[in-house]
């Protein structure tokens, strides 16, 4: 089911958002807010671009005597992977530095896919464990996937922040489901720092806490079992993970 999902998003993306109507279409894949997130990748891909001057006025909001892009990171650390393999590309074919350039273009493409598809195995896996039939569990992610913007914003603006909050808020649910029912140091200190990654992407996706209380209620882990075995172990690591993640946006509130 999971394959089949990823395979229909893929072929989406590639007839209506790369080729289009005219085959053009990628020149418009990075477009929107996700023309702000990938403003950052334009200053340091292009050299001398400044935020003030090239980019679009209502993606950037003045600092004192300078202007700085308005949009969190998170978004644009989560495309480095797929953007710095064809930053690779380009340098290997000794290609002009260019930000809009169509190996830009598809990266961000390939990113909106890959962090759904993650989403949606991380989604899966949460579901599963905590005893969801695996038919309900299938026809779940059908409606997520389809009876919600998520397949609008993969496919057609994959470099805006939604598949990222996905993907994101998805992997930390699981953390914190496993950090919880396997008494786990480990996977406490992965939550926290999923936790910094969902802030960092957006602020607003700090309410998925409220979902936390669902994934803790039932089995026989007690909270002072918990805190004993693995969260007091986990308090100091998960703290310092959690504050350096956050330090780009600790940075963007300085300036």
């Amino acid at each position: 089911m999971l394959v089949l999902l990823g395979l229909l998003l893929a072929a989406a993306s590639v007839r209506w958002r790369i080729i289009g109507d005219d085959g053009h279409g990628w020149k418009d894949i990075i477009i929107s807010d996700g023309a702000g997130y990938h403003a950052y990748w334009s200053m340091v891909l292009e050299p001398g671009w400044r935020p003030a001057a090239e980019a679009r006025p209502d993606h950037v909001v003045p600092a004192g005597n300078a202007m700085v892009i308005k949009y969190m990171v998170g978004t644009s650390l989560m495309q480095a992977p797929m953007v710095l393999m064809a930053h690779s590309i380009g340098l290997a074919l000794g290609a002009t530095p260019d930000a809009r350039a169509f190996r830009y273009q598809i990266a961000v493409a390939i990113g909106g896919i890959l962090w759904t598809f993650i989403g949606l195995v991380a989604l899966r896996a949460l579901l599963l464990r905590m005893g969801f039939e695996d038919r309900a569990v299938a026809l779940s992610l059908l409606i997520i996937l389809a009876g919600t913007g998520l397949v609008q914003h993969a496919v057609m603006s994959p470099g805006m922040s939604h598949p990222c909050s996905f993907a994101a808020v998805a992997l930390l649910l699981l953390s914190v489901h496993r950090a919880w029912h396997e008494v786990s140091v480990r996977w406490t200190i992965v939550a926290a720092g999923l936790f910094a990654v969902v802030l960092l992407i957006r602020p607003v996706n700090g309410i998925v806490l409220l979902a936390v209380p669902a994934l803790v209620s039932e089995g026989a882990v007690s909270p002072l079992r918990w805190w004993h075995a693995a969260g007091r172990r986990a308090l100091l690591p998960g703290a310092v993970l959690f504050v350096a993640l956050l330090l780009p946006a600790f940075k963007q509130a300085d300036e």
